[in-house]
């Protein structure tokens, strides 16, 4: 249901709507038996230097979310609001997205579970990950990784990242591996710490914090752009994008488990680089490399909290 309404107020035009997200009734005539509300809005102002136009967008999606009161997964909403603003001069101002989770807590929906402040234009759930992103023409995008269950920024990544789960007695290891590539440039908005003479770097994480990062250096520019990643091991010798090992029934601590499998970086021209993980960690000393690539370990990023 949308409804519009005009307001010209000191050279400021606002066009206002109502966006509703309602749980679906029995019938449809029947009434919801539960409504979240939020408003959209388009706005010019009119300043010294011209008119500004912000345009603020509004969402809601239903999403599993675990509940660590109740120590279990059930129904949740992420809201979300997306503000997008033109200056006077035409160029854009940096875009802001809040997403929020929201879990039942005294009354349904009532508990917020975690909050995401990020300079992007887009967001949406992929899986283990609530991810956004802020689109620059003529480079592509730096898609930014959080964590479903915490809200925790995991990892930031130009290509399709893989993922590795790990069972063992009473317990399951993930994993997951993601490509940062030099091609996309350092901003406000996207962090981009790859050094001037290194084409990218893989970042090893199990969801919620980075384990280990490598970078893959080389005077070779034509490789900087993103490569398709893979894992390979005996029984998938072609690779796949999601694999699921059986891990050892003894071991000192989980890291000892997540093992069996290498990651294949394809890079332009079907150059490949193959690393094998070991013990949680990038087996650099076993990689095979073409001669023109060097491997070198670089410090993981800190996981950011998110705001509650």
């Amino acid at each position: 249901m949308k409804s519009q309404k005009k307001y010209i107020r000191m050279k400021t035009l606002v066009f206002a709507g109502v966006v509703l997200f309602q749980c679906v009734a029995a019938s449809s005539n029947a009434a919801p038996s539960y409504t979240i509300k939020a408003e959209s809005s388009a706005s010019e102002t009119t300043g010294p230097n011209g008119v500004a136009k912000t345009a603020v967008n509004t969402s809601f999606a239903f999403a599993s979310l675990y509940n660590p009161e109740s120590k279990s997964y059930t129904e949740g909403i992420i809201s979300q609001r997306i503000e997008n603003t033109t200056l006077p001069n035409g160029q854009r101002a940096n875009p802001k997205l809040e997403a929020i989770a929201w879990v039942g807590g005294k009354t349904k929906y009532d508990k917020k579970l975690w909050a995401i402040d990020d300079c992007a234009d887009n967001g949406w759930q992929a899986g283990d990950f609530y991810v956004t992103s802020k689109y620059v023409e003529g480079e592509g995008n730096i898609l930014r990784a959080y964590n479903m269950g915490t809200g925790k920024y995991a990892f930031s990544y130009t290509s399709d990242p893989v993922s590795v789960a790990i069972a063992i007695p009473n317990d399951n290891i993930k994993r997951y591996i993601s490509y940062l590539s030099k091609a996309r440039k350092n901003s406000e908005c996207r962090k981009n710490d790859i050094p001037a003479n290194a084409i990218g770097a893989l970042t090893l994480s199990d969801g919620n914090a980075q384990i280990d990062r490598v970078l893959l250096v080389t005077d070779d520019s034509e490789l900087v752009q993103s490569p398709k990643l893979s894992l390979v091991n005996d029984k998938e010798p072609k690779g796949t994008s999601s694999m699921s090992l059986w891990g050892p029934a003894d071991f000192t601590n989980k890291s000892d488990a997540v093992k069996g499998f290498s990651i294949k970086v394809i890079l332009r021209g079907d150059k490949e680089v193959i690393i094998p993980v070991t013990n949680d960690k990038f087996d650099i000393q076993a990689a095979i490399l073409p001669k023109t690539i060097k491997i070198q370990r670089m410090s993981v990023e800190k996981s950011e909290v998110s705001k509650l």
